[in-house]
Order: structure tokens, then sequence, then C-alpha cells
């Protein structure tokens, strides 16, 4: 009866799912129980341990793109077809798309990725207003307009679904901007409400560094 619940509740079709192989077992456990929601919670792990682990990349890298401590700089290969496959498993996983997307977009300097992801998510979940916001930016920082791309941006800083590695980027480019006093509310937010520490000690090390 749960697995008939969960193959009727507006997802895709078991049959549309690429399930890749080295996680074949795992999937199929999953959807056996009709759990595709805890399929895309599990591939969304696999996906942050991918991104955590380094490939290269320095820290005055890091410094400039605004990026999280454990995303550093690299090619990172399998991070769409990553992303796409928890989409596939839960189209209406929207932590999970912005945060790849942003990824893609914003760190892996991939965009076109980034926009192929979210319009496909559009087409499951069109209500989700932050993937339009998310596209226009993505738009906006192909043509190098920072300045609009953070106008952009901006309503999404306050939304529970913001990435906090997005609020981070956003920050970095206010700095870029010279845009201090905005950069520093950002990072505070992200200081006192993150639950990430390690979001949480970058925000702290980049509040000492403003009020130098």
């Amino acid at each position: 009866a749960l697995l008939q619940q969960r193959l009727s509740d507006g997802l895709p079709s078991l049959g549309a799912v690429h399930i890749a192989p080295e996680s074949a077992i795992e999937d199929l456990s999953f959807l056996s129980l009709g759990m595709r929601r805890q399929a895309a919670d599990f591939h969304f792990i696999r996906l942050l341990q991918y991104y955590g682990a380094a490939e290269e990349g320095t820290e005055e890298h890091q410094e400039e793109h605004g990026q999280h401590p454990h995303e550093e700089a690299g090619v990172y290969p399998e991070m769409y077809p990553r992303a796409l496959r928890m989409l596939e498993l839960d189209p209406y996983f929207r932590y999970g798309v912005l945060y790849a997307a942003g990824a893609l977009a914003f760190n892996l300097n991939r965009p076109d990725e980034a926009i192929a992801l979210l319009r496909r998510a559009l087409e499951h979940d069109p209500q989700a207003w932050r993937y339009q916001l998310y596209i226009a930016a993505i738009a906006y920082k192909k043509d190098s307009e920072f300045g609009r791309l953070v106008e952009v941006l901006e309503p999404a800083m306050s939304d529970p679904d913001c990435p906090a590695m997005l609020k981070t980027i956003v920050a970095g480019i206010y700095q870029k901007l010279g845009q201090k006093e905005r950069a520093l509310a950002l990072y505070q937010d992200l200081e006192a409400h993150s639950k990430d520490p390690d979001y949480r000690a970058l925000a702290r090390s980049r509040i000492e560094k403003l009020l130098r």
C-alpha cells in the first residue's frame, strides 16, 4: 500500500529514473519500499560528500569566489549527473536543486548545466519561483553584471531554502562591489543562523577581516 501511495503522488514513473551502477543496490532498496524521497536525500548526501572532497584548488581561489572551506576549486564532472539523479528521484527537492545549481553556476563556472537542471526542475515544479530567480541571476553572471546579479538574488537571502553557500557567494560579491556593510550584515546572518559549523566559522573569519 505504501509503495502504491508513493507511486501515485505525482512523481515520475520508476522507469524514468536513471540508476547509477555504483548505487544501484541502494536505489533499488529504497525504491522497492516506495521511499523515493529518502533515496533523493541519500543521493544529496552523496553529492555533498563528492563535492566536499577536494580535487585541486587554493585558499586564494576560495577567498576570491566565496567558497565553502571544503568546496575547493576543481572540475567535479559528476556534479550535474548526480544532481539530475537526485531530482529524478524527487522532483520537489527544492533545496537540493538550489544547492546543486548554485554550485554549478557560481563555483564551478558551468552555468549551462545549472540552467538545464533548473529548467528540468521547473517542468515538474513550475510554482518554484526561486528557480526562475536563479536562472535570471545566472544570466547576469554570464554577462558579468554582478550588480544586477545580487539585486536579483537579494530576495532569496532571507528564504529558508537559500543555501548558506549562496549567501557566502553573494556576500563576497558585495565585497567586490565595495558594499562592505551589506557584506558584513550577510556574514553576521550566516554566523548567527547557519546550521553548518564550517559556514559559521567561515563567516566569523570574514567578519573579523571586514572589521579590521
